[in-house]
């Protein structure tokens, strides 16, 4: 009997920008060894139930659902996941990294004077979990205490968003608020401005994502920025290496985030945060500064309005190196060298690129 030629997705929604950019970065990787994909809508439990097409794949992709992920890994085809929580060596799982995104975020927000912010995210996800765990981050290394009571739960409807922001912002003085997503924000942004509050002078908003529509909101959104599709290549990239044989620790591989300065949170590029504040950055951003000094260099001698925009990659280099100095899993080579290599194409000048870089 001949090989299985397909790899398998499995994800509650096969549906959405979400999962449509995720296909894209798995099929980019896999379509000349394994060109066909069987996506299955559901848990692993519930496909193992129904015995669906095991017969025919090689490996499985396992996304945002950890029912039965156990079993399924267990059963002899090499396995994968993206966004979920498994038992520590079950199998390798990719993710943004959510904590570091976040902590950026809210340590932006403490950095221009805000101290009662509040956090609202499904704290059941377990994206939203490593979210709020960088938010607290942030308060801590500041050696600010982080504020009671106003960790909240998404809320259902725009009245009681309504309600909600009402509380917030006048019982319990909150000057800024971090949705855990940007639809969370967006709908935020929404429910402030019905009640006639004025963003960001009222109210900052903050979110994760950036989504289309992010950009596109009155106020844009600042928000945590990540590459879904690289999502996608590195789960791809992980499992093609599993089944060649490879061997690797089955640890969290994250993929880099970036925060995106705009105007709902009277926002600055990074570059203008950096030259604005100078030495009275907070010594946990450090990874903003560098990401200017990278920018500024590449560059040189005048920044584009929105560099972020134009470098995509900017924040792969400096959390490859904040990943190693934390001893976490290591950025893929593959994305390191993405990194570069846009950075050459950008620059078209290897050898001053090199230079500028190496006296940082």
């Amino acid at each position: 009997m001949s090989q299985p030629r397909a790899l398998g997705i499995i994800a509650p929604q096969l549906s959405g920008v979400y999962f449509a950019e995720l296909l894209r970065g798995i099929q980019a990787v896999i379509i000349h060894q394994y060109p066909h994909l069987i996506c299955f809508q559901g848990s692993p439990e519930e496909l193992l139930k129904t015995h669906l097409a095991t017969s025919q794949v090689a490996g499985w992709v396992i996304i945002n659902t950890a029912q039965g992920i156990e079993q399924l890994a267990l059963s002899g085809r090499p396995t994968v996941a993206i966004g979920v929580q498994v038992q520590e060596g079950l199998c390798p799982v990719v993710s943004p990294d959510n904590h570091i995104g976040m902590q950026a975020a809210v340590a932006h927000l403490l950095l221009i004077g805000h101290r009662q912010i509040a956090f609202v995210g499904n704290m059941t996800h377990s994206d939203i979990a490593q979210r709020y765990a960088g938010y607290l981050a942030a308060y801590e290394v500041q050696g600010l205490p982080a504020p009671t009571g106003i960790q909240v739960a998404t809320p259902n409807g725009m009245v009681a968003t309504r309600e909600l922001i009402e509380r917030l912002k006048h019982e319990m003085g909150c000057t800024a608020i971090v949705g855990a997503t940007d639809e969370t924000a967006l709908v935020l942004i929404s429910a402030i401005q019905e009640l006639g509050l004025n963003i960001p002078t009222d109210l900052a908003v903050v979110g994760f994502d950036d989504i289309i529509l992010a950009q596109a909101s009155s106020p844009p959104l600042t928000t945590v920025r990540y590459s879904i599709e690289a999502l996608g290549r590195t789960a791809a990239e992980l499992l093609l290496a599993k089944l060649a044989g490879e061997t690797f620790t089955h640890h969290t591989y994250y993929v880099p985030t970036s925060l995106i300065l705009r105007q709902s949170c009277g926002g600055r590029t990074t570059h203008n945060l950096r030259t604005m504040h100078g030495d009275s950055v907070i010594e946990a951003d450090w990874q903003i500064r560098l990401h200017a000094e990278l920018l500024e260099q590449l560059y040189s001698p005048a920044l584009p309005p929105d560099p972020q925009i134009a470098w995509p990659d900017s924040s792969i280099l400096v959390q490859g190196l904040a990943a190693s100095v934390a001893g976490k899993a290591p950025i893929l080579a593959s994305s390191l060298t993405q990194a570069w290599r846009s950075a050459v194409t950008i620059c078209g000048d290897y050898v001053t690129l090199s230079t500028n870089w190496a006296a940082l």
